[in-house]
């Protein structure tokens, strides 16, 4: 009786430490969805109204592409930087709040 007990102590605390992970990685991907929303926001509205992204369906490659040559305009004009690390929170939005036409 004492062993399965201990067996079910054990697998409360495996099952806990298990939510724990799952909770904490949906949260850093909210956080990277939030800060590419504000960097979109704040970087791509230099230029342009952000609806103009928004109503666009490009799959992942293409924002890499289309973000990166915005990036380099906006560095060509002196408006400003965007990190790599920027330049992937902004696709990782994008491709997240605009799934692409199949």
């Amino acid at each position: 009786m004492r062993k399965i007990l201990i067996g079910l102590i054990a697998l409360m605390f495996i099952t806990a430490f298990v939510i724990a992970q799952t909770d904490t990685t949906q949260s850093d991907e909210q956080q990277r969805l939030a800060k590419g929303k504000e960097l979109l926001e704040t970087k791509c509205s230099i230029c342009h109204s952000i609806q103009r992204p928004l109503n666009k369906n490009y799959d992942q490659q293409k924002w890499n592409k289309v973000v990166s040559k915005m990036a380099e305009k906006m560095k060509n004009k002196r408006l400003g930087e965007l990190t790599d690390e920027g330049k992937g929170l902004i696709v990782n939005y994008l491709v997240n709040a605009i799934p692409p036409k199949k």
